[in-house]
């Protein structure tokens, strides 16, 4: 069966536009022509002087249409995150990019977008409900993290803030080795334990 937006039509396409000496820049420049096709182009039909301005150029369409096919060219690197970050604001999609963005974060750079991603895909997870995924996805997350820590990429912390603590039956300040929180010291006092 013909597939109107397949290979073949694409590839039809790209050729008489060619033929009727369409120049490969401009073809270049038309969106329904998949990156794969550009790359193609790019790397089989320009001059080697023009391959670097044509792959920024499409890097740069990528990004300003929110496009993750501009991971090729960038990896998950902070100009990845920003790729990302364009497709987000395109699309709503967090749980792509809370996904993508543990995979670095905060192993290889710090972005405070990732784990704002990460903070709404939870939230995202708890309104609809799906508590299993989200634990799931804290879990992966969390033993991910513990081996970059195992493997000295980031430094070990506490995941869990502490909720134990022992406080002064006198004044009430916590006395415990590390203070965690100051709203520990403005706990009201309860009842004490003799």
């Amino acid at each position: 069966m013909w597939d109107p937006y397949g290979f073949m039509f694409r590839s039809i396409r790209i050729m008489l536009s060619r033929l009727i000496e369409e120049p490969w820049i401009e073809i270049l420049q038309d969106e329904a022509v998949r990156l794969t096709d550009r790359l193609g182009i790019i790397f089989r039909f320009l001059e080697d002087e023009k391959v670097s301005a044509a792959l920024h150029a499409t890097f740069e369409n990528l990004k300003r249409g929110g496009e993750l096919d501009g991971l090729l060219f960038t990896g998950l690197t902070s100009r990845g995150m920003d790729l990302i970050q364009a497709y987000v604001d395109r699309t709503g999609d967090v749980q792509t990019a809370a996904i993508l963005g543990s995979y670095v974060c905060p192993a290889r750079f710090k972005d405070s977008r990732v784990e704002y991603w990460v903070e709404g895909y939870r939230d995202l997870l708890d309104q609809w409900k799906l508590f299993h995924f989200r634990c799931q996805f804290d879990i992966e997350r969390g033993q991910m993290l513990r081996h970059l820590a195992r493997i000295g990429l980031i430094q070990p912390t506490e995941w869990v803030e502490r909720q134990l603590f022992i406080r002064c039956n006198y004044c009430s300040k916590v006395v415990s080795p590390k203070q965690t929180s100051e709203a520990a010291n403005t706990l009201p006092n309860t009842e004490r334990v003799r």
